[in-house]
């Protein structure tokens, strides 16, 4: 058994070196990060609304906080928007919230999460949605900061290697 310890602690090393430079991933801020998403109780559950658009679900500690909700095509495949709503299916119009501080009154872990899983989907357009019901919303959600740190850097979801290794083994047959 310890004939084999050697060989994954190199092949772990290989990888957290090739997924990125040591200052921009650190495991025990991700480790951190994760226990503090299990705290908070955040889930966050893919549905379609009545007019086939997709919809995440936002839920913290078995509460509906909202969702982001598609919007409806503008003629460009390739550019996907959202918008976001509360429980009671109230638009958010997060700019202006943002400007006031009235996000820091409302649950701002749900909003956080969908504001950065809307800024890597409209990076990466209507591929990325594949990819991630395909890997797990969850799990996505747990790991926005990583994979919208890939891409600020230019690297897709299905390549960001901090990103498949927060997210797991069940990345490999996503790609």
């Amino acid at each position: 058994m310890f004939a084999f310890l050697p060989v994954v602690l190199a092949l772990f090393s290989g990888i957290t070196a090739f997924a990125a430079p040591a200052a921009s991933f650190n495991p025990n801020e991700l480790s951190k990060r994760l226990a503090e998403g299990a705290e908070v109780g955040i889930e966050v559950v893919p549905t379609l609304t009545d007019d086939k658009l997709r919809e995440l679900a936002f839920w913290e500690n078995g509460v509906l906080q909202g969702y982001m909700i598609e919007k409806p095509d503008d003629g460009n495949a390739d550019t996907l928007d959202f918008y976001f709503t509360d429980a009671k299916g109230n638009v958010i119009d997060v700019d202006a919230e943002a400007d006031d501080n009235a996000l820091e009154k409302r649950a701002l872990s749900w909003i956080t999460i969908g504001i950065k899983l809307a800024s890597i989907i409209r990076r990466w357009g209507p591929r990325v949605w594949t990819y991630f019901y395909c890997v797990g919303i969850g799990a996505v959600s747990r790991c926005a900061d990583t994979f919208l740190r890939c891409a600020t850097m230019g690297q897709a979801p299905w390549t960001c290697p901090a990103g498949l290794l927060c997210v797991g083994s069940v990345a490999n047959k996503c790609r």
